[in-house]
């Protein structure tokens, strides 16, 4: 493979630069998980602060499509107060199957 070193800044209390090198192999897994495992993960202050408008978010939406079949994973303190609601059909918002469902079907 490509080895290439790369510096790394000291920490505080070093007096001097640390170099690291990586060598990965992708010919054989080290270890295989499930399919479901999760692939990102967001903290729900960033849609509550309303930094980001989620699902209403067209542009956002295409990207996370992109993603697929990757998992989307709300994570935080403020995760047991995150309500999901798709505007356009209100039937998917009740039981439904889940978050990731309404980003696969959101614009029906």
């Amino acid at each position: 493979g490509d080895r290439r070193p790369l510096p790394v800044d000291r920490a505080p209390g070093l007096k001097e630069k640390t170099l690291i090198l990586l060598d990965v192999s992708t010919k054989n897994p080290v270890r295989t998980v499930n399919e479901n495992f999760l692939s990102l993960q967001l903290d729900p202050s960033i849609i509550h602060d309303g930094w980001l408008d989620f699902l209403s978010s067209k542009r956002l939406v295409t990207l996370a499509r992109g993603l697929s079949p990757a998992f989307l994973r709300f994570g935080g303190k403020r995760t047991d107060f995150l309500h999901f609601q798709n505007l356009r059909n209100p039937a998917k918002s009740r039981g439904g199957p889940g978050p990731d469902y309404y980003l696969k079907n959101y614009e029906d």
